[in-house]
């Protein structure tokens, strides 16, 4: 008995569609980055912005600007996008005629780095989020420069 009960078990699992069967791939998501920041840790006399929003699955879109004053001082645009496998962190300034491409290398549901080793500076660009904070860091090159960012209220 207990040998056609095992066999039919093994029956219905081996018999059992294959389009029932859920693939537990890990979705890849940066809604916590969604959203107006304001930097706490600016230069005297100037104030930096980051906001970000998302146009799907495969592309988050953001824009950063420092004001002094009345004047923007820098800005820059940011595509977090999939490329085929991967992500890439894609930053294009104003005065350069192609986007800088940094490879992602390390995720975390509250987290990421990206990397090119190739650029002078930076190397690599990290994000983090607590709470309602957001901290970045761009490294490399002998040089290291914290962002630390509040929650914007809407």
């Amino acid at each position: 008995m207990r040998y056609i009960t095992f066999m039919s078990l093994v029956f219905l699992f081996c018999c059992k569609n294959s389009g029932d069967i859920q693939t537990l791939e890990p979705k890849t998501s940066f809604d916590w980055l969604i959203g107006g920041w304001k930097r706490s840790n600016d230069k005297v006399g100037q104030v930096t912005f980051e906001n970000w929003s998302k146009t799907n699955d495969s592309l988050y879109t953001g824009i950063s600007f420092t004001l002094q004053g009345t004047d923007t001082i820098f800005s820059e645009k940011v595509n977090l996008l999939k490329k085929g496998d991967h992500w890439s962190y894609d930053v294009a300034l104003p005065e350069a005629s192609l986007p800088f491409s940094f490879g992602l290398t390390q995720i975390t549901d509250s987290s990421f780095i990206c990397e090119n080793p190739t650029n002078d500076f930076p190397k690599m660009i990290s994000y983090q989020i607590r709470g309602d904070s957001l901290f970045a860091t761009i490294s490399g090159g002998g040089q290291l420069v914290h962002y630390w960012f509040g929650k914007m209220k809407n």
